[in-house]
């Protein structure tokens, strides 16, 4: 069996191929040349020792006519067994050759090959060098973006630390808003309740406004009265006063009759004195005190008349007056009473518009509050709707470079795998 010898790559044309079988074949079959080239020397070289020779056939393809003694017929079988294996060596020798020829063909072939292989193996040595320069620096690459990953995900653990306590902070805001919502529900339900009952108050109220102002009306229609009343009363009043006035002139004619009566009884003094003194004519002055005396007694009865009808005049005035005062008593008492309960209608209606004014107030504010909340809720539920899409765009991306730099891997391996069986 044969076996290939060691291939050196400095030199392509000093590159040796041979088989150990066929060297040992060409090594015998020159031995035997050699042995076979000396005994037919000898043979030509002619008798030896004096011996005779005979004729013999051409046995050694030598022409006829040489001599060959009877001494060397060992030395012809020797020949004859040497030319058989000569012969056979030099059949051995041309398969040899022929088989050495067509080994040295396929060696230059496969030395062609060879050359061709080297320089392609030099072109891959290169290529592959490069390769390594390339995958030297994505490995590099690939160190450095796996230290980013490192540091990427530790900021993506970070920031999924920091939108984890986040959210927590926004569950705990949308737990504490959500009871300030039920809190504002129960207090909205108390607040439409106190607005049920203010409404209910506002109806009662509207009732006793309208209560009122039937008594107003009444009191208006009272004071009409009053003021016909008061008219009357003035009438009256002038009426006393004309009265009065008549009062005082009936006073005066009074006075005046009086001081006639007085100048009359001083007269009838002086004349009852005169009849005192003489008592002759006293029939004669009784009859002219007679007249006078009932020109008194009817001025006196006159005078009782009139004063009788004065005091009974005045005493309808101050009854009418005195009524005249007690109902303007009366109408100032319920004047006073209408502006008590107005006014503290009216404080009562103030009072229930400020409470209402402060409900509104408060509905408003607790409205702003809870829109304030739903605005905060809703942005914070829109950053960490956003910080998720940034993170998983994130991971998507880190991931498609981790795929990418695995296929690269990948390649740069089947490549390398590939040019070392080449190799």
């Amino acid at each position: 069996m044969s076996t290939r010898s060691i291939i050196t790559m400095d030199d392509a044309s000093t590159t040796s191929f041979g088989t150990s079988d066929s060297l040992a074949n060409v090594k015998t079959s020159a031995a035997l040349i050699d042995r076979s080239r000396s005994l037919v020397s000898e043979i030509l070289a002619g008798p030896r020792n004096g011996r005779s020779s005979r004729s013999s056939s051409n046995i050694l393809g030598i022409p006829i006519g040489f001599e060959v003694y009877d001494d060397d017929v060992e030395t012809i079988r020797s020949v004859e067994e040497m030319r058989d294996a000569l012969i056979k060596v030099q059949g051995d020798h041309k398969q040899t050759q022929l088989k050495y020829l067509a080994e040295r063909a396929e060696v230059k072939y496969k030395e062609k090959n060879m050359i061709k292989l080297a320089k392609h193996l030099n072109v891959m040595s290169r290529v592959l060098e490069s390769k390594d320069k390339d995958l030297k620096k994505m490995n590099k690459v690939e160190n450095k973006r796996q230290t980013e990953m490192v540091e990427v995900r530790i900021q993506l653990r970070n920031e999924i630390s920091s939108s984890s306590s986040k959210e927590s902070a926004l569950e705990k805001a949308l737990k504490e808003s959500q009871e300030q919502v039920v809190l504002a529900e129960t207090s909205r339900d108390e607040l439409s309740e106190r607005v049920a009952q203010l409404e209910a108050d506002s109806l009662s109220i509207s009732r006793s406004l309208a209560e009122r102002e039937a008594e107003g009306s009444s009191f208006q229609k009272h004071l009409k009265q009053n003021d016909s009343t008061s008219s009357q009363h003035q009438a009256k009043d002038l009426e006393c006063d004309k009265l009065r006035a008549q009062l005082d002139t009936e006073k005066a004619k009074a006075a005046e009759l009086s001081s006639k009566v007085d100048t009359q009884n001083s007269q009838i003094e002086k004349l009852q004195a005169q009849v005192g003194e003489s008592g002759k004519n006293e029939n004669k002055h009784l009859a002219a005190v007679a007249p006078l005396t009932l020109d008194n007694e009817s001025l006196l009865s006159s005078k009782s008349k009139k004063t009788s009808e004065i005091v009974a005049h005045e005493n309808e005035v101050k009854d009418s007056n005195d009524k005249a005062r007690k109902d303007e008593a009366e109408i100032m008492s319920k004047d006073a009473k209408f502006v008590k309960s107005s006014s503290r209608n009216d404080e009562r209606d103030s009072k229930d518009q400020s409470e209402l004014e402060k409900m509104k107030i408060s509905n408003a504010e607790l409205k702003r509050e809870l829109r304030a909340k739903k605005t905060a809720m809703d942005k914070h539920t829109a950053e960490s709707l956003r910080m998720s899409k940034v993170n998983n765009a994130r991971d998507s991306r880190h991931q498609q470079d981790l795929d990418d730099i695995q296929r690269i891997n990948e390649q740069v391996r089947t490549q390398a795998s590939a040019s070392a069986y080449h190799f």
